[in-house]
């Protein structure tokens, strides 16, 4: 009797093998390809740089990294960003102008004195400030100028200025003697040695791709000399 209990509850789940059917997934459509988007073609490859005349490595020499058409641009530039950068030095040197001429203008009764030592003490911070201005704008420029040239016809500019305003007898003079003389002496001298530097440097270059052949003479392991010509191509 227990077994037949048993037996009972697996006939009531059990089920028939016409009944039971596999399962199939519904069907979906096929995705459509993607659209093909033409490629834009890439950049073509920068140019080589072609070595020097006579000689097999590519390099770049002093003359070579400045444009010839950015002498032109240079001038335009310089005598603005001088006189900005002059100001600001000479505004910068007002405190080492008050205490360079506080001895003189404090023992000196005249006042021409004190007003010498004022205006010589703030040309020279200006003369610095149009110094840096010239030497910055000609580095981004591709100019190869003397720094220290430039500096010392800055000043000589001042004394050419200070010259003129006392000749004149005019403030105004005295004025745009000393601001506008530093900036155009600066700007030639800068421009006088970049010149100056670019033919040294085409000189070079001239004598580099050249063949040049020099005697050389060396002593053997065994004692003997050993003669012969070197030569650069």
């Amino acid at each position: 009797m227990l077994c037949l209990t048993l037996l009972v509850p697996g006939l009531g789940f059990a089920q028939t093998s016409e009944e039971w059917t596999p399962y199939t997934p519904p069907a979906t459509e096929a995705l459509p390809p993607p659209p093909l988007v033409p490629a834009e073609p890439p950049p073509p490859p920068p140019p080589a740089e072609t070595p020097p005349k006579g000689e097999l490595i590519p390099r770049r020499l002093l003359g070579q990294r400045g444009e010839p058409d950015q002498s032109a641009l240079r001038l335009v530039i310089m005598p603005w960003s001088s006189v900005i950068m002059g100001l600001a030095g000479a505004i910068v040197g007002t405190i080492p102008t008050a205490i360079l001429a506080l001895p003189v203008c404090a023992t000196s009764d005249e006042k021409p004195a004190c007003g010498v030592a004022i205006g010589a003490s703030l040309s020279v911070s200006y003369a610095v400030g149009v110094t840096l201005g010239v030497s910055l704008v000609g580095r981004m420029t591709g100019g190869e100028g003397d720094g220290l040239v430039t500096f010392f016809a800055a000043l000589a500019g001042s004394a050419v200025g200070a010259g003129i305003g006392v000749a004149t007898q005019s403030t105004a003079g005295l004025i745009l003697g000393l601001t506008l003389t530093p900036v155009l002496f600066a700007v030639t001298a800068y421009e006088l040695t970049h010149s100056m530097a670019m033919q040294r440097s085409q000189l070079e270059l001239q004598a580099r791709s050249k063949v040049r052949l020099m005697p050389v003479v060396s002593v053997t392991p065994q004692g003997g000399l050993l003669g012969g010509l070197a030569g650069r191509f």
